[in-house]
């Protein structure tokens, strides 16, 4: 391609993202009204490719309208489910349209192509592995290996889905003993909320949500890409009647940002937070004094944030330990836990955490029980049996991490299960879960076993 060629079209992509930046659903949809079938389906294609996926699924939908069996059509809708909401259960009727005639030469702007591509075969798998239905996700993994390109990008994921096909069938047949359930209307809503945090005492409930604020006051700062709210924190309460109060959304929460929960210190009286405005994202506190939480502050404990992305934190009980996932150079690939221990009045330097805990993945979420021996957090590796799993790691006597271990089925499902706070006994836990039979997104759910307890607390 000549140099002016190339020019003309980046300014020519450049202009076209500008344009989807300044516009809005009701204009996407109205525009959708007059479009031909061909403007459908080349601005549909120009919206995936920048990213502004919600706006992609207006088109989508008019394009299926004009051709409802049309294998190309159904795998845009099925893939953009995926995308948007990991909404598995829609996606997979799409899809199951879209693998019945595959090309390996697709080609999204062209108003002749009639075929999906061949990583329809991979996205219908992951759904399959999502609902649960292993069998079939193992046989469309292995059509997508047996069908894609030698160098394309999911061989190295569909390997890794099926490791965790053979974990899950393991698991699934071994089920651990707990009881787990949504924990309702209250806190939950038709919107995300995850990242609980729970008092030592199991009176509070803080996590945090993408719900609308009232009076449309967020509704300028919506993320339009993928139609979603900005991130607040709330704080719900056990009531006197065994049921959680009315969220309160916390002081520091401007409409403006994202604020996510990341951690609670044991008198609640200092939050940890991840916030997005700095780095790749950073973690941030805000204290309670004067009857309220202050604004939000970077954390300045040295070795924590840097130009990269650090997404969660926690401190031990005893405040001797500090917990936080970076995906910094040096580690294991991609997100990992490091540690830094008190060490008078200095903290030492981060250290990772090791291969037992550390993988060629992502690892993510970590909490401290309270007696510092047994760490959980989240994973989406080798040891998982579909999306992050909740692992627990305990210390060794030489104050080391012993070899992790996934905490079993069904406390963790083929789907995303991160997030894992407890109580102060260890036999009760919030996470946050995509299930069936949830209210809609993410959302939070109840867990009790008999087999975590904390001793002589």
């Amino acid at each position: 391609m000549k140099l002016q060629s190339l020019i003309t079209l980046t300014t020519c992509l450049f202009i076209a993202t500008l344009s989807f930046s300044q516009e809005t659903e009701i204009e996407v949809r109205t525009k959708a009204l007059s479009m031909t079938e061909v403007q459908l389906l080349t601005e549909a294609s120009m919206y995936t490719q920048d990213g502004f996926l919600f706006f992609a699924e207006i088109l989508t939908d008019k394009l299926i309208a004009f051709k409802p069996e049309s294998p190309n059509y159904n795998y845009r809708k099925g893939y953009l489910s995926l995308e948007i909401r990991k909404d598995y259960i829609a996606a997979i009727p799409y899809l199951e349209k879209a693998v019945k005639s595959i090309s390996a030469n697709y080609d999204m702007y062209s108003t002749r192509e009639q075929d999906a591509p061949t990583d329809a075969l991979y996205h219908l798998a992951s759904s399959y592995h999502l609902n649960q239905q292993i069998d079939k996700a193992e046989e469309y993994y292995n059509k997508f290996l047996a069908e894609s390109k030698k160098n394309s990008e999911l061989i190295p994921i569909t390997n890794l889905k099926l490791a965790q096909c053979q974990i899950a069938k393991q698991q699934i047949a071994e089920p651990v003993k707990v009881y787990l359930r949504n924990i309702g209307p209250q806190v939950n809503t038709e919107f995300p909320e995850y990242s609980p945090v729970v008092s030592l005492d199991g009176s509070a409930l803080y996590f945090t949500s993408r719900r609308p604020w009232a009076n449309d006051e967020t509704e300028a700062f919506k993320d339009e890409t993928i139609n979603q709210y900005p991130e607040d924190v709330y704080v719900s309460y056990w009531d006197f009647d065994s049921t959680w109060t009315t969220p309160v959304r916390l002081e520091f929460c401007l409409p403006t940002r994202n604020e996510a929960t990341a951690a609670v210190s044991s008198d609640e009286r200092k939050i940890y937070l991840y916030e997005d405005t700095t780095g790749f994202g950073d973690i941030y506190y805000t204290d309670f004094y004067h009857a309220k939480f202050q604004d939000i502050k970077k954390l300045e404990l040295e070795g924590v944030n840097t130009d990269d992305w650090e997404t969660h934190a926690m401190m031990s009980h005893d405040n001797q330990m500090f917990f936080f996932t970076s995906d910094r150079e040096g580690g294991f690939g991609g997100r990992d836990i490091y540690m830094m221990k008190r060490e008078g009045e200095q903290w030492s330097k981060p250290t990772n955490l090791g291969p037992g805990i550390n993988g060629p993945n992502d690892e993510d979420a970590p909490f401290i029980s309270i007696d510092n021996k047994t760490l959980y957090y989240a994973s989406n590796g080798v040891k998982s049996i579909g999306g992050f799993d909740i692992l627990y790691s305990s210390m060794n006597s030489d104050g080391t991490w012993g070899e992790s271990k996934n905490i079993g089925f069904p406390f963790n499902s083929t789907n995303d299960d991160i997030f894992y706070t407890t109580t102060i006994d260890g036999l009760k836990g919030y996470m946050t879960s995509f299930r069936n039979g949830g209210n809609g997104d993410k959302d939070i759910y109840e867990i009790h076993n008999e087999f975590l307890g904390v001793n002589n607390i």
